[in-house]
């Protein structure tokens, strides 16, 4: 049986920033999340659901694409 790594919203929102270019801490501010968010994830607090939501929007530029952090969005209901 194979283990499956779960990355963190934060480790997919940081792949997904490298993969478009663009400044992670950039996409915290231009989603409307203080800095001071970014700061903290950074130094190991959590990210919660909606707001990593935000952050993927702002990087992909589509709401439909954001869930890229989930296969299943139990708040799309």
């Amino acid at each position: 049986m194979s283990q499956t790594e779960i990355k963190s919203y934060f480790v997919q929102l940081a792949e997904l920033a490298a993969s478009k270019q663009a400044d992670l801490k950039e996409a915290f501010i231009q989603a409307g999340v203080p800095d001071s968010t970014y700061y903290r994830v950074l130094n190991g607090r959590d990210l919660h659901y909606r707001t990593a939501l935000k952050v993927a929007g702002t990087l992909t530029q589509s709401n439909q694409e954001a869930s890229v952090l989930s296969e299943y969005d139990p708040l799309a209901r």
